[in-house]
């Protein structure tokens, strides 16, 4: 996750993936300093992949994959709302997508956030979802308050109870 002015941080369940080649740090599917894609066909997973599993399904499902994020939340690595971490390379794509993606990277990600409880989830395969996520992710910023996030906790743990089409 790329935070706190462009520093790469390492944190527990983050959705990137690193190589290490001397001095350079490779983050994403695809090494930038030796073009290696790393497990071939270890992309994102999409909707009706067959790399996912029955257990996978349950763990995404009941979001039980998203606990070895509190531990990140106990280190001071996360917030428990927040714009969700993207892998790295999406964050350079999305910024020039984007122009004001950035801002996002001012506060510390979280496990749950207003995109998702809005139901911009999963992938982010065309522009406008990335837009529409940004806004959210922006507005949640601009008008951040106590009241915000409790309603987001609120309508996360709803939502794992009653999920929503998109969450399904």
């Amino acid at each position: 996750r790329v935070h706190d002015g462009g520093e790469l941080r390492r944190v527990l369940g983050d959705r990137v993936s690193r190589a290490e080649h001397g001095n350079e740090t490779c983050a994403g599917a695809q090494c930038s300093a030796c073009g290696e894609t790393r497990g071939a066909g270890m992309g994102l997973f999409a909707t009706g992949d067959d790399r996912v599993t029955a257990i996978g399904k349950f763990l995404r499902k009941t979001r039980i994959d998203e606990l070895p994020q509190i531990w990140n939340v106990l280190r001071g690595e996360m917030s428990v709302v927040g714009p969700r971490p993207h892998f790295v390379d999406h964050d350079k794509q999305f910024e020039n997508i984007a122009q004001d993606y950035r801002v996002r990277q001012f506060t510390k990600p979280g496990i749950t956030g207003l995109a998702q409880v809005e139901g911009l989830r999963g992938e982010t395969d065309t522009p406008r979802k990335v837009l529409q996520r940004v806004r959210l992710d922006n507005f949640y910023l601009r008008h951040w308050s106590l009241k915000l996030d409790l309603m987001i906790v609120f309508l996360t743990f709803w939502q794992v109870l009653f999920p929503p089409k998109s969450a399904r």
